[in-house]
């Protein structure tokens, strides 16, 4: 395979750095190690008010990534909302979710957007937008199941499922089982970190839990985590060696948010030898965490407060689904993800 000049895009949230921004940053070194030009594009996505979301579409449709002076552009790559909107001959969309405000989160407590004729219009155009985009693009592989559900479901467009790997899958690594349940997400609504919180009031009291992440949501829920004086520790954003370490040391970990989109989360603490305990209404996180490498339960405190104590008090048990964890992704590398993205080249 020849030399090939390919771009990354990515929509970025100023301020708000997460899963997407690594995965996004990990496939263009990846691609970089392949001996391939590979630039990322990058363009501020704003969401207040809901014209700006508009504007932001607009400006990827704008966009010309055909030529580079006069060098051809021979590949883009596409994940985040809306910078799959982007015009190429040989565009792939690697899609990690939709606008979920105007699709599955429309007239839910997880929308800010209105059944107002101006709201109405607005969805009406981004979703037209979203049509034109995917029709027009080479490739659309989706990175779960229930990514792919979802665009079948409100677009009637079919796709293929490419799961993605973790970043730096080899720093992973097992240490013990500390008496500690670990959860590593953004603290918006949706993530339901809460429940973890409310979780630990029917936890013995020798467990504690600690929170890897920062968003909109961290003083209500210090709030609510203040009556276990201490047993919750909120860690803010941390390093990523830091992170690592926090996954080789914990007991188990929780991740468990509404109708996931796919859950790097998920993949970390499996690739620790990890067990995690999300719950039936996790959506992607689903798609790996079953009865062998974890606990399913309902998004109910008490039932998770059970499946904690169980996991931190039957240190054999959670060994042995963490094991069974780390055998159920080994499946993923990078070699494989790359060979299906590139293989338009």
């Amino acid at each position: 395979m020849s030399l090939k000049r390919i771009c990354v895009c990515s929509a970025q949230v100023p301020f708000v750095y997460g899963g997407t921004e690594i995965l996004s940053e990990e496939l263009i070194r990846q691609i970089r190690k392949r001996g391939h030009l590979v630039e990322a594009v990058r363009l501020p996505l704003q969401t207040q008010p809901h014209e700006e979301l508009l504007k932001s579409c607009l400006a990827w449709r704008m966009i010309n990534l055909d030529f580079v002076e006069m060098d051809a552009i021979d590949l883009i790559i596409s994940s985040r909302f809306p910078s799959y909107m982007a015009p190429h001959k040989n565009k792939i969309v690697w899609l990690n979710h939709q606008y979920r405000q105007i699709y599955d989160w429309y007239e839910t407590p997880y929308s800010d957007f209105q059944p107002t004729s101006k709201d109405n219009e607005i969805r009406k155009a981004i979703i037209e937008l979203d049509q034109v985009s995917f029709a027009e693009s080479r490739r659309i592989l989706s990175q779960s199941k229930n990514v792919a559900q979802r665009l079948k479901h409100f677009n009637h467009i079919e796709s293929e499922i490419l799961r993605a790997p973790i970043s730096d899958q080899d720093a992973f690594k097992f240490e013990s089982l500390d008496d500690t349940i670990l959860c590593v997400a953004r603290l918006s609504g949706n993530k339901r970190v809460h429940l973890l919180i409310e979780a630990m009031k029917h936890v013995s009291s020798r467990f504690r839990a600690v929170i890897v992440g920062d968003g909109y949501e961290r003083k209500r829920l210090e709030e609510l985590a203040s009556p276990l004086k201490g047993r919750v520790r909120f860690l803010g954003h941390i390093s990523r060696e830091k992170v690592i370490e926090q996954y080789a040391k914990a007991g188990a970990v929780f991740y468990a948010p509404l109708d996931e989109d796919y859950g790097l989360a998920t993949v970390e603490a499996f690739t620790a030898e990890k067990p995690v305990i999300t719950c039936t209404d996790a959506g992607g996180v689903l798609e790996f965490v079953n009865d062998f490498t974890g606990w399913v339960v309902e998004p109910n405190p008490e039932m998770i407060g059970s499946a904690i104590e169980e996991a931190l008090t039957n240190k054999d048990l959670a060994r042995t689904k963490g094991r069974e964890a780390h055998r159920s992704v080994a499946f993923l590398n990078w070699d494989y993800t790359l060979d299906r993205l590139l293989e338009t080249l």
